[in-house]
């Protein structure tokens, strides 16, 4: 970045319009660092008035995610709204990450339900939302033991993969929902590794011994965490 940054501010002229540099220089900043410089020349473009696109928020919501500097990545939500780049998914995604991540750093660890309504909020605006995204939401949910609103989400989903299953199956596990947990794993159009082992755990952890070693019996494959002893 020192020789990319000596180029930058040898161009001269070009450097008062030309967006693409300027996000060049940002992304270059977000991903290796210094952050902070990242967050510079965000003020920077500013002062010079050289508008931010939906190319630039991204990375300089993530530079704020990465330092914990949440103030300030909320008032960078409020200039998105201002400008009315919200729509643009890697604006959007990138948004809902900083909150998540807002969320776990300011409950230590001991994430709980309504942590992540300001995540949820996000997720709503998103325009169009990838299955990925869907997964993040539902395992937000399945980590404060939110089954309602896991199951709201999951029950919405356009389109799931096995990942989909699999979360939802392992919040209801959690709860100790082995009916609906089952189920799920029932219906399940696909089925890996980690589908029946989480299925398998849902029955051992209320110790129904003789269904979890019929499970075990009709899995098709098994990894290295299970053993016949």
């Amino acid at each position: 970045m020192d020789y990319a940054n000596l180029i930058f501010n040898q161009m001269g002229g070009l450097l008062c319009t030309e967006i693409t540099l300027w996000n060049a220089m940002v992304r270059g900043y977000a991903y290796n660092g210094p952050c902070e410089n990242c967050l510079s020349l965000f003020d920077e473009m500013t002062v010079r008035g050289i508008k931010p696109n939906n190319f630039t928020y991204p990375y300089v919501i993530n530079a704020c995610s990465q330092m914990g500097s949440f103030l300030v990545g909320q008032k960078v939500h409020g200039l998105v709204v201002k400008s009315g780049f919200g729509w643009a998914f890697s604006v959007g995604n990138s948004l809902f990450d900083f909150y998540v991540k807002k969320a776990e750093s300011l409950d230590m660890g001991l994430v709980k339900i309504g942590s992540f309504d300001d995540a949820r909020k996000m997720f709503d605006e998103v325009s169009e939302k990838t299955v990925e995204l869907w997964n993040k939401m539902i395992g937000k949910y399945a980590i404060t033991g939110d089954v309602t609103n896991a199951k709201e989400l999951f029950d919405e989903m356009p389109k799931r993969d096995v990942v989909s299953w699999n979360t939802m199956i392992s919040t209801y596990a959690k709860a100790g929902d082995v009916e609906n947990a089952s189920d799920l794993f029932q219906r399940a159009p696909q089925k890996n590794v980690v589908t029946w082992t989480t299925m398998l755990g849902a029955y051992a952890a209320v110790e129904d011994v003789e269904t979890a070693h019929k499970l075990f019996e009709k899995m098709p494959a098994r990894n290295g965490n299970i053993s016949r002893h």
